[in-house]
C-alpha cells in the first residue's frame, strides 16, 4: 500500500514530467527522417532534417528552382498552374499544412499545436503523443484548387475521415 507521501510524490513527479512528454514530438521528431524528395506533377520538393530539427524544404518545377524554405511536409500539391503549393503534415511537425505561391510566400499555415495559426477547424483520425497527427487522408489527399478570374479561392484536401475540408476561404 502506497502511504500518502509515496502518493504526491508520485503525482508531483508525473506533474513535473507530463509538460515534457507533450514538446517530446516538437523536439525529437526529425531525428527519424533524414531526406526524402516529394513530388506532385513537375513539383519536386527536396526535404531534409538537420540536427534533428531544423527543417529544409527546396522545391523546383521542371528543373526550375522555385523556393527554399525552412519547413516540412509529408506530402506536397501543386495547382495546375504551377501558381500555388500545398504542404501537408500527418506528423507532429509544427505545420498541419501550408498554402505558398511559387515563389515560396506563404499565403496562409495552420499548426497542429494552440498558438495564433492553430486551427480549430481540424479534427483528428489518430494522435499519439510521439509523432501522430492523422487528419487527411495520406494516402489519397485529393487536393482541389479552385479559382475565379484567376484569383485562388480556395483548397481543399480529403480529411482521414473521407469528408472534404477547406484549408482556405469560405
Amino acid at each position: 500500500m502506497i502511504s500518502s507521501c509515496q502518493g504526491l510524490i508520485v503525482t508531483a513527479v508525473f506533474l513535473t514530467l507530463l509538460p515534457f512528454s507533450a514538446l517530446a514530438d516538437r523536439i525529437f521528431w526529425g531525428c527519424v527522417y533524414g531526406e526524402q524528395i516529394l513530388r506532385s506533377g513537375q513539383l519536386e520538393c527536396r526535404q531534409e532534417v538537420r540536427q534533428c530539427n531544423k527543417m529544409i524544404l527546396s522545391c523546383s518545377r521542371a528543373g526550375k528552382a522555385l523556393f527554399t524554405v525552412d519547413d516540412f511536409a509529408d506530402s506536397v500539391a501543386a495547382s495546375d498552374d504551377g501558381r500555388y503549393i500545398v504542404g501537408l503534415s500527418n506528423r507532429g511537425s509544427e505545420n498541419a499544412f501550408w498554402i505558398r505561391d511559387s515563389q515560396g510566400k506563404v499565403i496562409t499555415r495552420k499548426t497542429h499545436f494552440l498558438g495564433m495559426h492553430y486551427w480549430y477547424g481540424i479534427h483528428y483520425c489518430t494522435e499519439s503523443v510521439t509523432n501522430v497527427r492523422e487528419w487527411f487522408d495520406g494516402k489519397r489527399p485529393d487536393v482541389k484548387f479552385r479559382f475565379e478570374n484567376g484569383k485562388l479561392l480556395q483548397v481543399t484536401v480529403r480529411s482521414c475521415d473521407g469528408k472534404e475540408l477547406r484549408l482556405l476561404g469560405k
